[in-house]
């Protein structure tokens, strides 16, 4: 059975635990992990750079990565307290070599995954597709929602969001 080096992390405001396991079957088993002081460093990303560029030799890098954080995270930032940090899920990403890959419904989504780099797909799903369907009894908020072709979803051809705003539901 093939194993996964995965990423942990708890990020305080005074001290930061990074490690590194290995799981295999089920079962995580501890292979690297370092302690840091949080006020020491600007920010979260250049403390992932330095302890993912400093593990043993032998060790792969993650492919998966979690990591708690001191601070409400909202809309996929979070501000830390006691720091004046702001953290980025695709900045953190970037900084630790792994990919995100977010769920993603509606045109907002859309856009935030074709804007960052770090992001090669998402789970994206459209239906119900509104503008098909006879008789709906849900309006939609959007028509012409962009709908995957041979599985791909790219950038809307008009303008905004590029979904047009039904304004069936606001006079009903």
């Amino acid at each position: 059975m093939a194993t996964t080096t995965l990423l942990a992390g708890d990020m305080g405001g005074t001290k930061t635990l990074l490690a590194l396991y290995e799981s295999e079957a089920r079962q995580l088993r501890l292979l690297h992990q370092e302690s840091f002081r949080s006020g020491e460093w600007p920010s979260l990303e250049p403390m992932l750079e330095t302890f993912l560029n400093n593990r043993p030799a032998d060790l792969p890098a993650p492919a998966h990565a979690c990591i708690a954080v001191a601070g409400p995270v909202r809309h996929r930032e979070a501000r830390i307290t006691n720091l004046s940090w702001r953290l980025r899920e695709a900045d953190l990403a970037r900084a630790a070599g792994i990919t995100v890959i977010p769920h993603a419904y509606g045109p907002s989504h859309i856009h935030f995954a074709l804007a960052e780099t770090v992001i090669p797909m998402i789970e994206y799903f459209p239906l119900p597709c509104w503008d098909a369907l006879p008789d709906a009894e849900v309006e939609p908020i959007f028509h012409d929602e962009l709908q995957p072709k041979n599985a791909r979803v790219g950038a809307p051809d008009k303008p905004g969001l590029g979904v047009t705003v039904n304004e069936k539901i606001f006079n009903d």
